[in-house]
C-alpha cells in the first residue's frame, strides 16, 4: 500500500545505524542500504549524513521521516478496518523447527486450549501451525505467549 522503503528509512532514522535498522527489519545491511540509496537516487533527496559511527538524519530526512510514519500508520489503520468489514480477524502462525518438532507444544494445547475456545492448532509436516482467533495479531500472539508462559510455569 505504500513504498515498502519507507521501512528502512524510518528504523535507520530512528536507530541511527543501517546495520541495526537492517537486523530489526530483518533483512541484510547490503539490502537496506541498497533500498535507502535507490530511494535517495529516485528521488533526489539526501537523507543520511552516512559517517564511520552510524547515519545522522538530514533536515530533508526529517521531514521525509515524519511524513512515512504518518503513512505507516496510516495504511496499517486502513487494512485493519478493511479486514474487520470483511469479518477476517487474521490469523497468527507459529512455526516450529523441523530440527525440533512442536510435539511438546501439540502436547500443551490441551491445557492451553481453554484459553482459545474454539481456535484450530495445527501441527504437522504438511500443516502449518496456527491459531485463529478474533483478536488483532499482536494480542492474540500475546494471549498464546501468556498461556504458555502461565503453564510452563505451573
Amino acid at each position: 500500500m505504500y513504498d515498502r522503503r519507507l521501512e528502512a528509512i524510518t528504523a535507520a532514522a530512528e536507530l541511527g545505524s543501517f546495520s541495526r535498522a537492517a537486523a530489526k527489519l530483518r533483512v541484510s545491511t547490503p539490502a537496506l542500504v541498497k533500498q535507502v540509496s535507490g530511494f535517495e537516487a529516485e528521488f533526489g533527496i539526501t537523507l543520511f549524513e552516512r559517517s564511520h559511527s552510524g547515519v545522522k538524519v538530514t533536515p530533508a530526512g526529517a521531514l521525509l521521516v515524519d511524513g512515512a510514519r504518518s503513512i505507516m500508520r496510516q495504511s496499517e489503520d486502513a487494512l485493519r478496518r478493511a479486514r474487520r468489514a470483511a469479518g477476517d480477524g487474521g490469523a497468527v502462525r507459529v512455526g516450529v523447527s523441523m530440527m525440533c518438532p512442536g510435539r511438546q507444544t501439540l502436547s500443551m494445547w490441551t491445557d492451553v486450549h481453554p484459553a482459545f475456545v474454539g481456535v484450530p492448532f495445527l501441527c504437522g509436516r504438511e500443516v502449518p501451525v496456527f491459531l485463529h482467533y478474533p483478536l488483532e495479531p499482536t494480542l492474540q500472539v500475546q494471549k498464546f505467549v501468556n498461556a504458555m508462559a502461565q503453564l510452563l510455569n505451573s
